[in-house]
């Protein structure tokens, strides 16, 4: 599964590097949208999903409705990335991002997906969005 935090200016390069305190090696990849650097980040991030089709796609954004979340859901529709092999959580933090990236491989996204839809169910609020197909 790839994982990737994706940010307005510096939150997913500043849990990027917290999560080098946690694992020997992380494997995730942050992209900031940065005013000056704007299409820069759009290009890396929809390269990040481009190269990883054929994976699951865990994406951490800082917040719902941001340009950073925005981004993320135009390009995994723009290369046919579905709800089954994509999931978007909002609200990226250090305990989140270390918590996932600690089960990634373990579980799907469907999985991940079905516990925070539980979770919400049961009245926890956790910052999930499905990825709906375009009409």
């Amino acid at each position: 599964m790839k994982m990737l935090l994706v940010s307005e200016e510096n939150v997913a390069k500043a849990v990027a590097k917290t999560m080098n305190h946690y694992f020997k090696e992380v494997d995730a990849e942050a992209i900031t949208f940065e005013p000056e650097n704007y299409q820069k980040s759009v290009a890396k991030l929809e390269k990040a999903i481009a190269d990883n089709t054929d994976k699951e796609i865990l994406i951490l954004v800082d917040v719902f409705g941001s340009v950073a979340y925005i981004e993320a859901r135009v390009a995994l529709e723009k290369f046919g990335v579905d709800e089954d092999r994509a999931l978007i959580i909002c609200g990226l933090s250090v305990p989140m991002a270390v918590k996932l990236h600690n089960f990634k491989e373990m579980v799907s996204v469907q999985y991940i997906r079905a516990v925070y839809e539980e979770h919400d169910r049961l009245g926890y609020s956790l910052p999930i969005r499905k990825i709906r197909k375009s009409a």
